[in-house]
């Protein structure tokens, strides 16, 4: 895990807030953990009209990890199927949650939990 993917409501770095809706963000603050350097970028994936799905658009930019409060299925899939880790259960701002990624309080999310889960 070198570079992660946080579904965010704006353009402010460490301060912004973590977007509950993963697919439909207005940005994804990345993180790259081997140099700190973060940037964000606008989801312009096919929820905001664009044609690669959030996972795609992830996977395209580098990201091998996304952080989320929560995960559907469908998206949980994709994710799998492109190699992409997802970790659930953060909240509060960047910050807070690259703090709970140091801290391991962050759930592996699967495809199988989430079904299971659903159950």
């Amino acid at each position: 895990m070198i570079v992660v993917a946080i579904p965010t409501q704006g353009n402010k770095g460490l301060e912004d807030r973590l977007f509950e809706h993963f697919g439909k963000a207005p940005t994804y603050t990345i993180a790259n953990l081997e140099t700190g350097h973060l940037t964000v970028i606008d989801n312009t994936s096919d929820h905001m009209g664009g044609t690669l799905s959030p996972p795609e658009l992830l996977k395209g930019i580098g990201a091998d990890t996304v952080i989320v409060s929560h995960l559907g299925a469908k998206a949980a899939m994709q994710c799998q199927e492109l190699g992409i880790r997802v970790l659930s259960g953060a909240d509060g701002s960047v910050r807070n949650v690259l703090e709970q990624l140091r801290e391991g309080s962050l759930k592996v999310t699967s495809p199988e939990r989430i079904s299971v889960q659903n159950d």
